[in-house]
């Protein structure tokens, strides 16, 4: 993988296939190579306030997006997501950008992941 790209992988549970070992999941590959944490700063902050809110309001909601997600059942993910304003065009619109919130929770685990 090129400098400057994080790549995030949602794998479901390990299952046999025809025999074979089968690990279904997604993956999404983000460059943030332009990222800025400096001018970026405010908005990351805006969308820690937001999810905040989100989880703080919606728990139960927010756990079954997480586990339709975990299962493949994206549709539905995105439709629950959609009604407790778990979108990026929803946050945009309250003045976050949950990319940049995104970005700073990979740099955290990878720095936690660290030797």
């Amino acid at each position: 993988m090129p400098d400057g790209q994080i790549e995030i992988r949602l794998i479901r549970a390990q299952r046999i296939v025809a025999g074979l070992r089968n690990s279904p999941g997604i993956t999404q590959l983000f460059d943030i190579s332009e990222f800025n944490a400096a001018s970026s700063l405010p908005q990351v902050q805006r969308d820690f306030t937001l999810l905040a809110d989100i989880l703080g309001r919606y728990p139960r909601e927010t756990t079954e997006v997480i586990d339709c997600v975990l299962t493949g059942e994206m549709s539905r993910a995105q439709e629950l997501a959609s009604k407790i304003g778990l979108t990026e065009k929803e946050f945009q619109e309250r003045e976050g950008g949950l990319p940049f919130l995104l970005i700073v929770i990979c740099i955290g685990c990878l720095f936690l992941a660290h030797d």
